[in-house]
């Protein structure tokens, strides 16, 4: 039996990681690697602070969330309660909806056709109150008489320069024309 078999024994549990430093901290433990680096989500901080007007040591708490432990700081790791109940892991229900917050799956094999309702306020397109340009500013111009045919933005070669190589556009030719 490898030695990482019993700590994974223990994925999904509420762990206690005890730092050098003397703070504690509190999660679900989600991983581990060689180095015994370790990840705890859901995790709060508990570390005791000295009051300055007393003696006495109060032991102060806050949430951290996601935690990354460098496992050079880890003094030990103990397990502090069991994994969840799936009743406890599942999404609560919506009061007064119905929705249980599920998601559903959809692409590659949901039918093709489904009938879409309206889109929902916010996604109906861009607003119609001036954010970017007018619609005329977006128009082709059309092409003014004695201007020669060419691409717009490269100047035609001058009266009786030699045309174009055969790349064209200025370009030398592909290797394989």
């Amino acid at each position: 039996m490898p030695k990482s078999a019993k700590i994974t024994q223990h994925l999904e549990y509420r762990m206690r990681a005890t730092l050098q430093d003397g703070r504690q901290l509190v999660g679900t433990f989600k991983a581990f690697d060689k180095h015994m680096n370790v990840i705890l989500c859901d995790c709060d901080e508990f570390r005791k602070v000295k009051s300055k007007g007393s003696r006495e040591e109060k032991e102060e708490k806050r949430s951290l969330g996601f935690v990354l432990i460098r496992g050079e700081q880890l003094v030990s790791l103990n397990v502090d309660g069991p994994p969840p109940t799936e009743d406890s892991t599942k999404t609560p229900v919506l009061p007064g909806t119905g929705a249980t917050g599920i998601g559903q799956a959809v692409g590659r094999g949901m039918p093709a056709f489904t009938t879409v309702a309206a889109p929902p306020p916010g996604l109906t397109g861009p607003p119609t109150w001036g954010a970017g340009p007018p619609g005329s500013m977006m128009q082709p111009r059309p092409m003014l008489a004695g201007m020669p045919p060419g691409v717009p933005g490269i100047p035609p070669p001058p009266f009786g320069a030699p045309p174009l190589p055969q790349g064209g556009r200025g370009f030398p030719p592909f290797a394989n024309q």
